[in-house]
C-alpha cells in the first residue's frame, strides 16, 4: 500500500468472525495524563453509546454522572452508569459519555463516536477509514481540450 494512502485506514487490532476491533486510549477528562489507559473496542454500529467496564471507570477515577436505560442485543433491558470519558482512536480525540459495564471484558466502540468522529466501518474488508479532510494536489495533467 502506498505510504501517501496509509494515513486513511485505521490500524485493527483483531479482526475475526466478521468483528472489527480497534486500539483506543481511555482517559479521565479531568486528569487525561495521569488517568489513562489503552484497550481493544469491538467497533459496534449496533450500539448506541460507547461501553467500557465499570471497573476501567473506576480504576480511571471517573464518577457518574447519572444512569440510562439500556436494550442488550438480547433484548434485556438493564440500568447502566454513564461516564464522561476521553477517547482517542487513530490520533482523533473526543469527549463523550460512556456506559458503564458490568463486564470486566466489554469495551464497544459505538456508533455515536463512529459519527461524530466521521469513521467509516469497511465491513468486507474489515477496517475503519477515516475521512479525507484535505486533499494536496502536487501535479495535475489534462488530457484534450480545456473545458474553458
Amino acid at each position: 500500500m502506498p505510504k501517501e494512502t496509509q494515513r486513511f485506514f485505521i490500524p485493527v487490532s483483531k479482526a475475526e468472525d466478521g468483528a472489527v476491533w480497534v486500539e483506543a486510549l481511555i482517559a479521565n477528562t479531568l486528569k487525561p495524563k495521569e488517568l489513562n489507559a489503552k484497550a481493544s473496542f469491538l467497533v459496534d454500529t449496533g450500539a448506541g453509546i460507547t461501553v467500557i467496564p465499570q471497573k476501567t471507570a473506576q480504576a480511571l477515577g471517573l464518577k457518574p454522572m447519572g444512569k440510562m436505560l439500556g436494550t442488550l442485543a438480547a433484548g434485556k433491558t438493564v440500568t447502566f452508569p454513564i461516564f464522561y470519558v476521553y477517547l482517542n482512536v487513530a490520533g482523533e480525540g473526543i469527549v463523550t459519555l460512556a456506559a458503564g459495564s458490568p463486564r470486566e471484558d466489554e469495551y464497544l466502540l459505538g456508533a455515536d463516536v463512529l459519527e461524530v468522529l466521521e469513521f467509516q466501518v469497511d465491513v468486507a474488508r474489515k477496517r475503519l477509514l477515516k475521512p479525507v479532510k484535505s486533499l494536496h494536489v502536487k501535479r495535475l495533467i489534462w488530457k484534450g481540450k480545456m473545458p474553458f
